[in-house]
């Protein structure tokens, strides 16, 4: 729980989400917290659904989680009754005074792009807590994964497809029928592909 407002050499931006319903604290802001940063794939690196890319592959590593913010309270109390007994006032409330934001992460979200090939590998949104047993039944995880999926297509316009792994967070029927409401089909290697028009608008 960190000050999002200071200089953060990781997270480097934010993108709003919207109000979200959560599952004990009720509605909240929801942001994600970005991290962006270009890698080098060295030799010989394979990837599932792209196979063994060509020696010194240039990709872009996301990492992103999502939050929201609470306000820090700070309570200055002057002690005027240090040796009153339980039970009574031992003091007074002198000052209260906001001292930035408290940030409440709940889900990792992570990704690649490989300009080369074109495809953006939406690698996980991981919901840390309050999952629901199917994914086609979780409205904030679909906002997630919709919002998270948004704002990489519109920093990676190059991309012409996008893959995605199956998540052992769920049975494999409900996770193919989560990714189907978003028009990606089963592709190779236990994944799943949606390909895209010049436009970004998914195909079908």
């Amino acid at each position: 729980m960190n000050e999002f407002d200071e200089i953060d050499e990781y997270w480097t931006r934010r993108v709003e989400i919207g109000r979200l319903p959560l599952p004990i604290e009720g509605e909240q802001d929801i942001a994600l917290i970005w991290h962006q940063v270009p890698e080098n794939c060295g030799r010989g690196h394979r990837e599932i659904g792209l196979g063994v890319m060509k020696d010194n592959t240039e990709r872009v590593y996301v990492h992103a989680k999502a939050c929201y913010f609470t306000p820090e309270i700070v309570v200055t109390i002057a002690v005027t009754a240090p040796n009153a007994a339980p039970g009574e006032q031992v003091g007074v409330v002198e000052d209260v005074r906001r001292r930035g934001s408290i940030r409440h992460e709940f889900a990792n979200l992570q990704a690649w792009f490989y300009p080369d090939a074109g495809t953006l590998m939406l690698w996980e949104v991981d919901l840390w807590r309050g999952r629901e047993e199917n994914p086609t039944q979780d409205f904030l995880l679909a906002c997630l994964f919709d919002g998270f999926e948004r704002e990489l297509l519109r920093i990676f316009p190059d991309a012409r497809q996008v893959i995605t792994p199956h998540e052992p967070n769920y049975p494999s029927e409900q996770w193919a029928a989560f990714l189907a409401e978003r028009g990606y089909a089963p592709y190779v290697e236990n994944t799943y592909r949606k390909m895209l028009e010049p436009d970004r608008r998914p195909l079908g």
